[in-house]
C-alpha cells in the first residue's frame, strides 16, 4: 500500500523553497551526512572529478560548459557523458542510475520521465542548496515553473526556457503578398496558410496546440487528477483543426510526417521552403544558423502564435525544461551543486549556440539573442521581428505538474491523433479512444 500511495503523488510547485536540510535528506531517504545536510563546500582538499551525463551531443553546448568550469575550478574536474534522449537512451540512463553507475549530476527532459525518477529515489532533493544560493532562490520563488518538486522537496532546477513561435519563410510571405498582423487569430492562421499552399509547398507544418494555449498547464487532468480532461471542447477543436487543414492541403500530410519520421526532422521540411509556417521553439534555430547541412537563401521572420477564439488568458504551449538534477547517491554532493550553479547561470551562455534560451535571467538579452542567431544573424533573419516576439514579457509558459500516468497518456494521445490525422478514424472516435483509456491509466496508477 505504501508503495502505492507514493506512486500517486501528485507533483506541485512548492509555495516555499527552502527546507531544513535535515528535513530534506529525510524525505528523500539519504542517508545523513555532513556533505549533504551542511553545504560547506568541503571537498577543496584535494582535486575531485564529477560525472555529468546529458542528452545534448558534446559539440552543442557540454563541451564548451565542461571546458569553462574546469579551467575556473581547478579543484573540480568535469567529465560529460552523452545519452541520446529516446527511448533507449533514457533507458541506458536509468540503468545506470539503478546500478550504481557513478554518476554525480544528469540534466533530464521531460516532466514524466523526471517525475519517475524522482519517485524511483534516483534525484535528490536540492532544498538545503537551494535556500543557501538567494539569486537562485529567489529567482526560484518569482518563477515556480523553473523549479520541480512535491511536498517534500524540490529535486530539479530548468536550465532553459523554451517558448513556441512561428518561424515563417518571409520570401514565401512576400511572394504571396502575405502580410501577418501581431494580433492574428487561428482563423487567421488556418486562412494565410491555405493562402501560401501550392503545388510543391504546404502553408504550414501543423497548426500551434490550441488545446494547450486555452487550457495552459496540467490540461490532461480534470482537478483533482482522478479523470482525464480530454472531453473538454479544446481538444476537439484542436485536433479537428489540424485534420480540417490536411484534408484543405494547407498543412503538411501526416501520413508523410509518420513514414519519413519527419515529427523529429521537421527542419528539413522548413528549410527546402516546403513549408511556409513552423511553429516551434528556438532549439531548431541550430539548423536555420547551419547554413553548411542546411543552405537556403530566404529570410526567417518570428512571429507571436495566433489567438484562439474565446482563450483568456492565452497560454503560450512553451516550457521551462532541460532539468539539472543530482544523484543522490553521489559522494561528492558539494562539487555536484557547485557544477549545476555554473550550469544554470554563468555557464547557460554556452549552449546558445544549440537554440537553448536561459532559463535564469542572468544572461542579458544581447547576449542571448547574439548567441541564438548566431554570426551575421541578418543574413538569415529579420533580427528585429526575432528580438520583438522572442523577449515579449506577457508570454505565459506551462509547466505541467500534475503527471498521473503521464508517460502512458502522452503515448495514448500521440498513437490515437496519428491514426486520426491520417483518417483511419473519426473525430468522436478519437476523444473517446483518448479520454477512455486515459481514465483507464489513472485508475490503473492508484490502484
Amino acid at each position: 500500500m505504501a508503495e502505492h500511495s507514493r506512486g500517486n503523488r501528485r507533483y506541485t510547485r512548492r509555495e516555499t523553497l527552502g527546507m531544513a536540510a535535515a528535513a530534506s535528506i529525510a524525505a528523500t531517504g539519504v542517508a545523513a551526512s555532513t556533505t549533504y545536510a551542511a553545504p560547506m563546500l568541503n571537498f577543496r582538499q584535494d582535486p575531485v572529478t564529477l560525472e555529468f551525463w546529458g542528452g545534448e551531443p558534446e559539440e552543442s553546448g557540454p563541451g564548451a560548459l565542461v571546458e569553462a568550469f574546469n579551467e575556473s575550478h581547478p579543484d573540480i574536474q568535469v567529465t560529460y557523458t552523452r545519452y541520446v534522449n529516446d527511448d533507449t537512451g533514457n533507458t541506458q540512463l536509468d540503468t545506470a542510475l539503478q546500478g550504481g553507475t557513478p554518476i554525480d549530476v544528469v540534466q533530464m527532459y521531460g516532466n514524466p520521465r523526471l517525475a519517475q525518477r524522482i519517485q524511483a529515489g534516483a534525484v535528490a532533493d536540492l532544498s538545503a542548496y537551494i535556500e543557501q544560493e538567494q539569486p537562485i532562490a529567489d529567482w526560484l520563488a518569482d518563477e515556480p515553473e523553473a523549479a520541480f518538486g512535491n511536498d517534500t522537496g524540490t529535486y530539479a532546477i530548468a536550465c532553459v526556457r523554451e517558448p513556441v513561435v512561428i518561424f515563417a519563410n518571409q520570401t514565401l510571405l512576400d511572394n504571396a503578398g502575405v502580410t501577418v498582423s501581431e494580433n492574428w487569430t487561428t482563423d487567421d492562421f488556418v486562412a494565410l496558410s491555405a493562402e501560401l499552399s501550392g503545388d510543391f509547398a504546404y502553408g504550414a507544418y501543423a497548426p500551434p496546440d490550441i488545446a494547450r494555449q486555452i487550457l495552459g498547464s496540467n490540461s490532461w487532468y480534470k482537478e483533482g487528477a482522478t479523470e482525464s480532461n480530454f472531453d473538454d471542447p479544446a481538444f476537439r477543436q484542436s485536433w479537428e483543426t489540424h485534420r480540417t487543414m490536411i484534408e484543405e492541403g494547407s498543412s503538411f500530410p501526416w501520413t508523410d510526417v509518420l513514414a519519413r519520421n519527419l515529427r523529429v526532422y521537421q527542419q528539413n521540411l522548413y528549410l527546402t521552403e516546403q513549408i511556409a509556417f513552423w511553429p516551434t521553439a528556438f532549439w531548431v534555430m541550430r539548423y536555420i544558423n547551419d547554413e553548411e547541412e542546411f543552405p537556403h537563401d530566404f529570410i526567417t521572420t518570428t512571429l507571436p502564435l495566433p489567438v484562439p477564439p474565446d482563450a483568456d488568458p492565452v497560454y503560450n504551449p512553451g516550457i521551462t525544461g532541460n532539468w539539472i538534477t543530482m544523484n543522490p547517491s553521489s559522494e561528492k554532493q558539494d562539487a555536484a551543486w557547485e557544477f549545476m550553479k555554473f550550469r544554470i547561470t554563468d555557464g547557460a551562455q554556452y549552449y546558445l549556440a544549440a537554440g537553448k534560451q536561459p532559463a535564469f535571467p542572468g544572461t542579458d538579452q544581447a547576449t542571448v539573442a547574439a548567441g541564438l542567431m548566431g554570426e551575421n544573424p541578418e543574413e538569415r533573419y529579420d533580427v528585429e521581428a526575432f528580438e520583438r516576439v522572442a523577449f515579449d514579457p506577457n508570454v505565459i509558459l506551462t509547466s505541467d505538474t500534475v503527471l498521473v500516468a503521464g508517460a502512458e497518456i502522452q503515448q495514448i494521445v500521440q498513437q490515437t491523433t496519428d491514426r486520426y490525422l491520417i483518417g483511419e478514424i473519426d473525430i468522436d472516435q478519437c476523444v473517446t479512444e483518448i479520454k477512455t483509456q486515459a481514465d483507464e491509466a489513472i485508475a490503473a496508477a492508484g490502484a
